[in-house]
């Protein structure tokens, strides 16, 4: 549970406990409030803390030939994430703009299954690369790190 969450939860515990009523009403809705808007202070600073460096930057020459050299090393997304300090989708978009990788979405517009995402979630907790997870279920990188996100797991 993140430090937003945990202020959520005893703000939400101090308006359940002004419910209930008694003298000290007024001053547990007042502690509730302000423990509510310290709780999105720090929901804003953890979606920041998420976020890559380079995200929103442009990528330069330099650093498109480091990625292509990386990757043709056989660096994996995740990592190359990482270094760039970039989103994997960003990492995958580029490559795919550089013309270095050729995604087979065999799956094409297939609808997951349930037992996919169980399947899915599983292997990202083991830590399998992105390549492996797309290669088995025969989907693109990009439609693994969406499904990913929806699922909560991923940015």
């Amino acid at each position: 549970m993140s430090n937003a969450q945990s202020v959520a939860e005893s703000s939400r515990t101090l308006a359940a406990l002004a419910r209930k009523g008694g003298a000290a009403k007024e001053d547990l809705l007042a502690a509730a409030g302000f423990l509510e808007e310290y709780a999105e202070i720090l929901r804003r600073e953890e979606e920041l803390a998420l976020k890559p460096e380079n995200g929103n930057t442009r990528w330069t020459e330099e650093e498109e030939a480091r990625l292509a050299a990386e990757y043709k090393r056989g660096v994996p997304v995740a990592e190359l994430s990482a270094l760039h300090a970039r989103t994997a989708s960003g990492i995958v978009s580029r490559l795919l703009k550089l013309g270095l990788l050729s995604e087979d979405d065999s799956n094409g517009k297939k609808r997951w299954t349930e037992k996919e995402e169980v399947q899915l979630a599983a292997e990202y907790a083991e830590g399998l690369p992105l390549e492996e997870m797309a290669a088995r279920h025969g989907r693109s990188m990009n439609g693994i790190l969406g499904r990913l996100s929806r699922l909560g797991l991923s940015e």
